[in-house]
């Protein structure tokens, strides 16, 4: 048999949890306190309802719904099954829990309920609860029976008794324990000893009769009075409950019409919430929703973006402006030489080649100047000294003076071209012509860079008040195609649109809470109202109530003497039996020893049927004993059998055999040595514990195979056993055995992969 599918609508702290599964192995992944144990518990109730007594029911009853409801679809023999149960807790006026339960088993191709009557776990898998559960039904193996005597009583007492806590000895001092109590060992106590004496006195009593007629007389004058108060109290309750159940009819009544007024809130919330969701200011687009709202502000936010780089560019302009402001001189003197770079080397080149050749000729002219003074010199020392012809010197110093002459025309023409050069650049002399030149060939680099970024400081201004302008409009676009007012503020129209939008997304909420409530208010009622039958509500609904009396109706003083009345109802019902006690008391002593013969005669049936009961505790015990030695000797090695092949699958043949002696005791073999169960680790205890389990299931299964179930089964399982047991799990999936595994982490899931197919579902 296999699940297909789990609902809760409420158990625990589950609810509306819907859960779908598959043949073989599936996987249930969830946090700690996300309620797998929760979950694990509700399979069993689906199967077997509620355990325990009191308290221990309630834990599973939601305190929301008050109710542990749900079902689950299986498959068996190509049918499928839904298994419905619900508990329902309702607490009385004393305010004790009381719970009402329900289950259906529903054939879902016809849509016909089979079973009826009995419990789906033992219809399904041939066993009851107790077995279930100490077989497919694996908790936290840490807390378990493993390993020697525990482990061998567990297969025995599952196979005697159906329960892996009651075993055979148990059965058997049980057995001696009601054997102790008819009579013991002894023979000197126990209920055949007190009623030997019992009949003893009562013999005693035939010769003691005794009268108080007296006595007697005032009695039954007692009982008389108080039976006609008794009856009194009765006709008083009987109206006081006919009042209390008119008053609950109205207030039923009353709960009907609100229901009805909280009807039309609801639709009256539902059709405002529809209209606001209608609303064509803004053209259908959805204004209220979060992505809507993040696009405005995405836009504004690229917006402001868009602004700050705007303004970030033309502070870079400004500044690039004002540092060419600046240095607005220098670059004046650096424009007078011209635009063209090489221009610009020609004339600085020029005015140094003219200020060289100036200086060169100076030279030249004072050498020819040296030269004609001596000439001047010689030819007059000729002429007074008649060395030689005078004539020769005397051109020699002519021909000196010309070229001296020459020289210094040339050389003062161009000294005038480089006086209107200096003036050019208001210079003086070469001096301050060459400091200027200097100090223009170092600016000259500062210039480029600031020219440059200020033209590229421009070229980015642009690019950003284009980028400005086109955000700009696409706001303004968009703001106009949704419907929504601008002004010559886009970012405040942004701001205001999307403070628009929030107000209208708060006014749907708003109007989604208040449909909400009214939803809630009505489900409330309907649930209080579900709990009584449909004609019963509507002859109530055809009631005429006195509303004034109604109104008037003092409940609290009426359920007083409700349950006054039915207090004094009790007392005197006590009462009574107490006077009609010791009536017949007083009567006994009057009665004639055939009367006291006759309670005799009862009293020695009585002892006769103890005595039958004690001859047949003692066969039982007997008899509880040779099955118990019988079911050593033959089933047992058979469930060794079994387990031991599981559990060297398990351990990959480490361990190859497990032994359950005659004893009870067990032992394992490694395939060399053969040891106690008692050195077995945590963790081989726990795969040897699911060992036998398996094998259990085997034996004891006569009908469908249930789904093996683990709570947390594996936490001390290292990871290669872990493995081992996925591996069995999935080779016994291939026998329609399906597991259900829950765990929370994701091991299981990663040893899983490397084994074979799985269904994972996650339980958040």
């Amino acid at each position: 048999m296999t699940i297909d599918t789990i609902f809760i609508r409420s158990f625990g702290k589950l609810q509306n949890t819907s859960l779908d599964l598959g043949k073989g192995i599936n996987i249930i992944r969830g946090d700690n306190e996300s309620g797998k144990s929760t979950l694990c518990n509700f399979i069993k109730f689906i199967f077997y309802g509620l355990s325990g007594r009191g308290e221990e029911k309630l834990k599973y009853i939601s305190w929301d719904t008050m109710k542990a409801s749900g079902y689950i679809d299986v498959t068996e023999e190509g049918h499928t099954f839904r298994i419905d149960r619900e508990n329902i807790c309702i607490y009385g006026s004393e305010g004790k829990a009381k719970l009402s339960e329900r289950c259906t088993v529903t054939e879902l191709s016809s849509n016909r309920m089979v079973f009826q009557g009995k419990v789906p776990g033992e219809v399904f898998f041939g066993v009851n609860e107790s077995v279930f559960e100490s077989t497919a039904f694996v908790d936290q193996i840490s807390d378990s029976k493993v390993g020697g005597k525990d482990l061998a009583e567990a297969a025995q007492n599952i196979l005697f008794s159906g329960s892996e806590d009651v075993n055979a000895q148990k059965a058997l001092k049980k057995l001696d324990d009601a054997r102790k109590i008819l009579l013991y060992k002894n023979q000197n106590g126990g209920k055949i000893y007190n009623l030997e004496n019992e009949c003893n006195n009562l013999r005693e009593r035939l010769e003691k009769a005794e009268n108080s007629s007296t006595a007697l007389i005032v009695n039954e004058g007692t009982y008389r009075e108080t039976k006609q108060k008794l009856d009194t109290s009765k006709e008083r309750f009987d109206k006081v409950s006919s009042e209390m159940d008119l008053w609950n009819k109205y207030s039923i009544y009353k709960l009907m019409k609100k229901r009805q007024a909280t009807y039309n809130n609801l639709s009256s919330a539902q059709k405002k919430e529809e209209e606001a969701l209608s609303d064509k200011k803004h053209f259908g687009a959805r204004v209220y929703e979060d992505r809507y709202i993040d696009s405005l502000k995405k836009i504004g936010y690229d917006l402001t973006n868009a602004n700050n780089s705007y303004i970030q560019a033309k502070q870079s302009r400004d500044e690039a402006s004002q540092k060419m402001r600046d240095m607005a001189e220098k670059v004046q003197l650096f424009n007078s030489l011209g635009s063209d770079p090489h221009n610009r080397a020609e004339l600085v080149n020029g005015i140094k080649s003219k200020h060289k050749q100036s200086k060169t000729m100076s030279s030249i002219v004072l050498v020819f100047t040296i030269l004609f003074v001596l000439s001047l010199v010689a030819s007059a020392a000729v002429y007074f000294l008649n060395i030689f012809n005078v004539l020769y010197t005397i051109i020699a110093a002519g021909v000196f003076f010309l070229i001296a002459g020459s020289l210094i025309l040339i050389r003062n023409n161009t000294n005038k071209q480089l006086k209107k050069l200096y003036r050019k650049f208001n210079c003086k002399n070469y001096s301050e012509f060459d400091e200027m030149m200097s100090a223009a060939l170092k600016d000259e680099t500062v210039i480029t860079y600031i020219t440059e970024t200020l033209r590229s400081a421009e070229e980015n201004l642009k690019v950003k008040s284009d980028k400005l302008n086109t955000i700009n409009r696409q706001a303004i676009d968009k703001l106009h195609s949704d419907g929504f007012e601008t002004t010559d503020n886009t970012l405040e129209s942004l701001e205001s649109a999307v403070s628009e939008c929030q107000n209208y997304k708060e006014q749907l909420r708003n109007l989604n809470n208040n449909t909400n409530v009214e939803q809630r208010s009505l489900d409330n009622i309907d649930e209080t109202l579900g709990q009584y039958r449909k004609d019963y509500l509507e002859s109530i609904v055809k009631m005429d109530f006195d509303e004034e009396a109604m109104n008037n109706f003092d409940y609290e003083n009426k359920n007083k003497e409700y349950k006054f009345l039915s207090v004094s109802i009790d007392n005197l019902s006590s009462m009574l039996q107490n006077l009609e006690k010791e009536i017949a008391v007083l009567k006994a002593t009057n009665e004639d020893p055939s009367r006291l013969a006759v309670e005799l005669d009862s009293k020695q049936q009585k002892l006769e049927f103890y005595k039958q009961k004690y001859v047949a505790y003692v066969l039982a015990i007997n008899a509880v004993n040779n099955a118990s030695g019988r079911l050593r000797e033959s089933v047992s090695p058979k469930i060794a059998d079994s387990a031991g092949k599981y559990l060297s699958e398990l351990s990959q043949g480490k361990y190859t055999s497990l032994f359950l002696d005659t004893d009870f005791s067990v032992a394992y073999s490694d395939g060399q040595y053969t040891r106690s169960a008692d050195n077995l680790s945590a963790g081989t205890g726990d795969i040897t514990y699911i060992a036998l389990r398996l094998a259990l299931i085997e034996t004891l299964y006569k009908s469908a195979i249930p789904p093996l179930v683990f709570d947390e089964s594996f936490s001390r399982t290292d990871d290669s056993r872990l493995q081992n047991a996925l591996k069995l799990l999935e080779k016994l999936s291939e026998k329609e055995l399906q597991t259900i595994l829950f765990t929370c982490h994701n091991r299981e899931e990663r040893v899983m992969s490397s084994v074979g197919k799985y269904t994972l579902a996650k339980l958040i």
